[in-house]
């Protein structure tokens, strides 16, 4: 998917820390740089939880630079801090559990009609189609570089390994592979 200019994104940690863990932050600077990327107080905590010295410094930089907003906890008695209770104690809609930072991530999202950005699509893909809240991956993020002429496929191929290192991606050796296959 495309990510239309000047829409808000909310992004969950694996989709963050995808770019931030495998040192391609620019790219996710760059490729999301008419949109304001938001980052829930749950996410954040979540990244910080991690301990990873490289990835709290990255995501501070990026925030102290305005490039990342951040969010305190959701207020309580919002329609906001409801859902998110519910995302996080749905089992009646074949929902998988969520970990607090997708559940406040999804709530934004929904509620402030933009983006939830994440990778953890066993566990957002349903909800986002219930709910009718536009999902975008890492994958997306890679497909729109590419497509937009900014790289060529051996340096899409160095973009891949260094993500693949750091997070999950579609079992292919490069973007070469998964690129050719996608349009089948």
């Amino acid at each position: 998917m495309k990510v239309t200019k000047g829409v808000l994104v909310f992004t969950d940690t694996d989709f963050l820390s995808s770019f931030l863990r495998s040192g391609l932050k620019d790219i996710l600077i760059n490729e999301l740089k008419f949109n304001e990327l938001h980052v829930p107080f749950f996410v954040e905590k979540e990244l910080k939880d991690g301990r990873d010295p490289i990835l709290i410094n990255e995501y501070n930089l990026l925030v102290g630079n305005g490039i990342l907003i951040r969010h305190d906890p959701t207020p309580v008695d919002t329609d906001e801090f409801n859902l998110m209770l519910d995302f996080d104690s749905i089992k009646d809609k074949n929902y998988p559990s969520f970990g607090e930072g997708e559940s406040e991530a999804l709530a934004y999202a929904y509620y402030n009609h933009c983006y939830i950005a994440s990778n953890n699509l066993q566990h957002v893909s349903k909800p986002c189609k219930d709910y009718k809240i536009p999902l975008i991956t890492t994958l997306d993020i890679l497909d729109q570089l590419y497509d937009s002429c900014n790289k060529t496929l051996d340096e899409m191929d160095v973009i891949w390994n260094k993500i693949s290192q750091v997070q999950k991606l579609p079992n292919y050796n490069s973007y070469s592979e998964y690129y050719k296959n996608r349009r089948k």
